[in-house]
């Protein structure tokens, strides 16, 4: 029983031991970061060429991205338009084909619903036929004259 009780408080400790470490993550604390950083040296001017090396390779890199950017928009916007004129395309060639047997295709539209509020007629799920209500909800009032 003794052993039991240990247990049942040794263990949540050893949780909460665990709990209390920093947790690690893979995100690099610089952006700017390279591997001319790993490069070492006590000569004060081969260290001011490993600076300027740096600073074009970091100008050189971020040109680069600049430029994929730019390359990717472009792809996006003639993605979209290559889809679209084939969309256009499937669309034709579907008319094409309903022309041919209009009986036998059916386009299967959706029906916006009833604005009930604002509704001239009966609901049609409570009447058979739809009807105009007694009282109109949206009667307008006469125009004033100017004077």
């Amino acid at each position: 029983m003794n052993r039991f009780m240990i247990s049942l408080l040794v263990i949540p400790m050893i949780f909460c031991l665990q709990a209390q470490e920093p947790i690690k993550t893979n995100k690099k604390p610089n952006s700017n970061a390279t591997f001319i950083d790993k490069i070492e040296t006590k000569d004060p001017e081969i260290q001011k060429e490993l600076d300027k090396l740096k600073k074009d390779f970091i100008n050189d890199r971020d040109a680069i991205n600049r430029d994929f950017e730019i390359k990717k928009e472009n792809l996006k916007k003639q993605k979209k338009k290559e889809m679209e004129e084939l969309r256009n395309e499937y669309k034709k060639r579907i008319k094409s084909l309903k022309k041919k047997h209009p009986q036998k295709i059916n386009s299967n539209k959706k029906v916006k619903p009833l604005d009930k509020k604002n509704s001239d007629f009966e609901d049609p799920r409570k009447s058979d036929n739809n009807t105009p209500l007694k009282e109109s909800k949206n009667k307008r009032k006469p125009l004033k004259p100017k004077k």
